[in-house]
This record gives structure tokens, sequence and C-alpha cells, in this order.
């Protein structure tokens, strides 16, 4: 069990974490830029292989794939944990 959340259990919600502490969370903007050329997203173009890269163009996610994309791709989500997918992301 991590600090900072405590195991519950009620007929309602069944079972589930209750923090003990209060938690930090941080946000940032980088669904906010195309993740090859960073310009601004105003209608983005998601990969189709998962849910982290977005794109201002078909154009720039097809040169993404075939550069570097194609092999991080798969990887999205462990990136992500690890909190580094940003750094991945961004040509």
């Amino acid at each position: 069990m991590c600090l900072g959340r405590v195991q519950d259990f009620n007929a309602e919600k069944g079972r589930h974490l209750v923090a003990s502490q209060d938690i930090l969370v941080l946000f940032t903007n980088a669904d906010l830029y195309c993740h090859r050329c960073l310009k601004q997203l105003l209608a983005s173009v998601p990969c189709r292989g998962c849910s982290y890269a977005k794109y201002c163009s078909q154009n720039c996610a097809d040169t993404a794939w075939e550069q570097y994309h194609r092999t991080e791709c798969s990887l999205g989500g462990l990136l992500l944990t690890l909190g580094i997918f940003h750094c991945y992301g961004k040509r």
C-alpha cells in the first residue's frame, strides 16, 4: 500500500481507495500541441495505435510514424507511467 492512500470498503462503493492526505495533481498542456512539430492544435489527428500522440495533420502523423513513432507507439503506456512520454513525443 502506498503512503497517502487507505483501502476501504462499503456496500455502496465496494472496495476503493481513499486519500488519507492531500494529493498534488499536475496537469500539462502537452495535448494542446502537435507531438511532432509543436504547432498549437485546433483539431487534432490522433495516432491510430495509441491514445497518447496527437498531431496537427495527417502528414505530421505519417512523418512521425516513419521517423520514430512506429517504435515508441507500443511503449506509450509504459513511457506515460514512467512520466517520460512527453519527452519522446516532442521532436
